[in-house]
């Protein structure tokens, strides 16, 4: 397969004007603020919505100890999705929270084909990683990672090496995403541009009527 190298942030942000029929330098487009907020937007909802198969060139693997009350932390981890788990040499059922708290808290034994289990919490010192059954040991976590902040997709070396940056095989649907992003933006502007003008019409009317 060969390599195709990824366009920069800038030269990505000319395209949305392009596609937008907007003079490229920027001087017609949404603010370059909003254009890349939603670049970085695409990113994530392709992270979201692509199948896991399709992703299996950005899965990371982490290291996690378990404690004695069956969690590690995770909290320094950028995990956008939980892709497997390996617990003391065992595969783990992940699911979850909320799946894993009705199903394996509740009626552990009636679930018992799914053990071991694990799911992703929030706890009061961030993200943890939660086993059952609770025993002591070593965990292998695989995860498709949040993406790097935009700020930082033209600096290979400036984010952790475990954090995505977006392929050049993503760039279009990326550009488009933020393209449709502007022409909402463009008509909510244009309806409440039109909003104003009748509230002034309005305003000017009454304020003439009260002069008669």
């Amino acid at each position: 397969m060969s390599y195709i190298q990824r366009s920069t942030v800038e030269d990505l942000v000319k395209r949305v004007g392009y596609k937008l029929d907007m003079r490229p330098d920027g001087s017609s487009l949404p603010e370059d603020v909003h254009v890349k907020q939603w670049l970085q937007d695409a990113c994530l909802r392709m992270l979201d919505i692509l199948p896991l198969e399709a992703l299996a060139e950005f899965f990371v693997q982490s290291s996690v100890t378990i404690g004695v009350s069956g969690r590690g932390s995770v909290a320094g981890l950028p995990i956008l999705r939980l892709v497997a788990v390996r617990y003391n040499g065992q595969s783990c059922t992940t699911m979850p929270n909320d799946e894993f708290q009705t199903t394996i808290r509740r009626a552990p034994s009636l679930y018992s084909h799914l053990f071991p289990a694990a799911t992703i919490v929030g706890t009061a010192t961030g993200a943890a990683l939660e086993v059952y059954p609770a025993v002591q040991g070593g965990a292998a976590v695989y995860y498709v990672a949040e993406p790097r902040p935009i700020a930082d997709w033209d600096n290979d070396d400036s984010s952790p090496w475990n954090m995505l940056l977006p392929p050049a095989s993503w760039e279009e649907a990326m550009v488009d995403y933020a393209v449709i992003q502007a022409k909402i933006q463009d008509e909510e502007i244009g309806q409440a541009q039109q909003l104003i003008q009748a509230w002034q019409e309005q305003v000017a009317a009454k304020m003439q009527g009260n002069l008669k």
